[in-house]
């Protein structure tokens, strides 16, 4: 069992390594979005990709690993918790599992708290996209539409600026 606890602190330490790289991505990307460039912001947005990708490889070995600990541990799969498992283990594994697992804890609170700044971020875009659309409904309404052909309609129509799109 202490070589799977090794492994299983090993995958949570690579857990964590992956946190930090899409941490720094999320950053990139985060910068992109204020800036608006939009090129940036694909290259971050393709190497978060790449980045959950291998942190998703990772998270299917920890669960393959803990449903073997359950089975050692004689617990079904879903009762076993890293903090359950280090309650079996000698106190200075223990400390070591739940050493790995605070860290992995801390990373993802970083992630989340940099996702709400970006979500917030873009929220501010749409809300601001939305204002300019409707100033600029109001602008138009009554106004006569443009046609393609060069004339006016023979209906009063308004709203739309060329071809019935606004």
């Amino acid at each position: 069992m202490l070589r799977s606890i090794e492994e299983l602190i090993g995958l949570l330490r690579e857990l964590c390594g992956g946190c930090a790289e899409l941490l720094e991505a999320v950053g990139r990307e985060h910068q992109a979005l204020r800036r608006g460039r939009l090129a940036e912001l694909a290259s971050a947005a393709a190497e978060k990709e790449s980045i959950l990708k291998r942190i998703a490889d990772v998270e299917r070995r920890r669960a393959a690993l803990f449903g073997r600990l359950a089975a050692q541990a004689e617990v079904p799969g879903a009762a076993l918790t890293l903090e359950t498992l280090a309650d079996r283990l000698p106190a200075d594994e223990a400390s070591r599992v739940r050493q790995a697992g605070a860290a992995l804890r801390a990373w993802v609170e970083r992630l989340r708290e940099a996702q709400v700044r970006s979500e917030a971020l873009c929220r501010g875009a749409i809300d601001m996209l939305q204002g300019a659309h409707q100033l600029l409904k109001g602008f138009l309404a009554g106004a006569p539409v443009y046609h393609g052909g060069g004339t006016y309609p023979p209906a009063r129509i308004s709203g739309a600026l060329i071809r019935g799109e606004v």
